[in-house]
């Protein structure tokens, strides 16, 4: 008859008083009437006297559950020398355990190469990680609240089992591990929330599960060990790969026919999925090994169902069961490389664009090893208030951006939780920077040339005259308000085939040169083409046009042009001929409108 011992000397919260309904939430009196069921009604003690040797010696197993005043030293050797001796050991912990100034909670852990550290991340609520083991059996979620977590100390002397990990960190949250003594090994687990246990907690997740598996493996009735379960992270989709797990045999008496059958939630192929060891000898172990090639791609789970039949119960074919699920999981990848690249209008990739210009995105998926492509949930993500995104297909979109500056697009392939992050540096589109321009160099010094004009005649200083317009614009801004529809569709067409020829072509810039340059019109006033980027795109196989194109688009991009000068220079040198012109029209326009 297995023993317990349930320590309340140490300012846990007490289970032998129960206080019908002011019962602390968190203590484990839950737990300790399943402590009952399993080994009988006599089976518990709770003692609020020191733990020394002749108090332990007549107990099988010590539960600590969040001692929160120190141990002394001869009550840490009393507890170590308890497990070498073949007993076991359950020892939970919480944060307020931690906080005690003599941390002697960790003094016994660290005798057996354990030990708590404080949780500094935010602190998860529940937990699905878990790896399989007996105690592991039948759960896959577990309610916590505030847990820590359990270091292995490099020196340590025992091998440790993990069982159950934190999401997000990885970091241990449940461990198990056999201590060698003399007639059998002395057991331990360790678990890294208080709570889990407590009459609040025990009945959410698997919670009631685990501590029966606990309860059962301290005390030395589980039928069979399973532990060590691998298979590679990530597997080609559908290429082989090795799933194996340890079967090991705890007992002395040899088990016999004892049945594995491997599972899948999604469409793994799993070769003879059904295995059978016809014996395992007592204190014996087996590795089993399944082929399995994933059919689909992204997130894989395998389960796995453990049958053993009871000795002595044959004729009435009385089966005890392992299940785990998962047992194991993988993701499938694609064969394929991944890319992110932005296309200019010609189909070219590019990384540096404008803003307020559409350009495109697209995915792109090199299958290699003559793989057959398969279809990816593909999503674009990318900062909404400085993009407009537009998807035109699976793998393609449109994008605009707004802001000048660098934006990342990130490209999350859903299915293999993949992201692929990509810069887009974006400059001033050239209507951005003519409106700069226009506001900090072009209405200062028109306002100025307007006050030279009044100075010529009196008669000029009117609101007619100060509003005659001296304004930049895009070349096909400007050649949609000077030229009529034949023209004009010649010169967009043009200017189309500008931007994108890379060749030597003297005749289309030529055109351009002719019909695309300052220009005064008496029914739109002073319209200035301004473009350095395309000038310079055309300097580059044009060399012999360089002033022209540098006059006619005010600067070459990446040249050193004082945008500030030319403009002065084309206010206060127009042409004498259009100057007149411009003050022959104004002056009979303020004519006919007062008289």
């Amino acid at each position: 008859m297995i023993k317990v011992l349930f320590d309340e000397s140490h300012d846990q919260l007490s289970c032998s008083q129960p206080q019908g309904d002011n019962t602390p939430k968190e203590a484990w009196t839950i737990l300790c009437g399943q402590i009952k069921q399993l080994f009988g009604d006599d089976a518990i003690s709770f003692k609020k006297e020191l733990l020394t040797r002749q108090v332990l010696q007549d107990f099988q197993l010590l539960i600590l559950a969040a001692p929160k005043s120190p141990f002394s030293p001869e009550e840490v050797k009393a507890i170590v020398s308890f497990v070498k001796q073949g007993n076991s050991l359950l020892i939970a912990s919480d944060q307020e355990s931690l906080v005690i100034k003599d941390d002697s909670i960790n003094l016994v852990l660290e005798s057996l190469g354990l030990r708590f550290e404080e949780l500094l991340n935010h602190p998860p609520e529940q937990v699905f990680n878990l790896l399989p083991h007996y105690i592991s059996s039948e759960v896959s979620q577990l309610k916590i609240r505030e847990p820590v977590y359990i270091k292995t100390l490099s020196n340590s002397a025992y091998p440790v089992d993990i069982i159950a990990t934190l999401p997000d960190t990885g970091k241990t949250l449940l461990a198990a591990m056999e201590v060698n003594g003399n007639n059998q090994s002395g057991r331990v687990v360790v678990l890294g929330n208080n709570l889990i246990f407590s009459d609040k907690y025990i009945d959410t997740g698997n919670n009631r599960k685990l501590a029966s598996n606990i309860l059962c493996w301290l005390a030395h009735q589980n039928s069979l060990d399973c532990r060590d379960a691998r298979i590679a992270t990530e597997v080609t989709y559908r290429e082989s790969a090795k799933f194996s797990i340890v079967i090991s045999n705890p007992k002395s008496q040899r088990l016999e026919n004892i049945t594995c059958v491997l599972e899948s939630d999604t469409d793994i192929l799993i070769q003879q999925p059904s295995k059978k060891i016809r014996f395992l000898p007592g204190n014996g172990q087996a590795q089993l090994q399944w082929t399995v090639i994933p059919q689909q791609i992204g997130q894989q789970t395998l389960r796995l169902t453990i049958d053993i039949p009871e000795p002595g119960n044959s004729e009435i074919n009385k089966i005890s069961s392992l299940f785990f699920a998962p047992v194991a999981q993988f993701q499938c990848v694609p064969d394929a490389e991944f890319d992110l690249v932005f296309l200019n209008p010609q189909g070219k990739a590019q990384e540096i664009v404008e803003t307020g210009v559409t350009f495109e995105v697209k995915a792109i998926a090199r299958w290699k090893n003559h793989a057959k492509a398969v279809p990816l949930r593909m999503q674009l993500e990318c900062p909404l208030t400085h993009i407009k995104v537009e998807q035109i297909s699976a793998e393609r979109w449109y994008l605009t951006v707004l802001d000048p500056g660098d934006w990342l697009i990130t490209l999350h392939i859903s299915d293999i939780n993949q992201k692929i992050t990509r810069l887009v540096h974006a400059y001033p589109s050239a209507k951005t920077k003519i409106e700069k321009i226009q506001r900090d160099v072009v209405t200062p010094l028109a306002a100025e040339i307007h006050y030279q004009v009044s100075q010529i005649r009196q008669e000029f200083d009117s609101k007619e005259i100060r509003e005659i317009p001296f304004e930049l614009l895009t070349p096909e801004e400007q050649v949609n308000r000077l030229y009529n529809y034949s023209t004009k569709e010649q010169l967009l067409e043009a200017l189309q085939a500008a931007r994108s020829e890379n060749k030597r072509f003297s005749p289309l810039v030529e055109k351009l040169l002719q019909w695309i340059a300052p220009t005064y019109s008496p029914l739109h006033g002073c319209c200035i083409p301004y473009d350095p980027k395309l000038a310079a795109h055309l300097v580059k196989e044009h060399q012999f046009f360089e002033q022209q194109l540098a006059y006619n688009f005010q600067g070459i991009e990446g040249k050193d042009n004082s945008i500030s000068a030319k403009i002065h220079d084309l206010i206060t040198r127009f042409d004498a001929q259009e100057k007149l012109r411009c003050l022959k029209d104004a002056f009979i326009r303020f004519k006919n409108s007062n008289f």
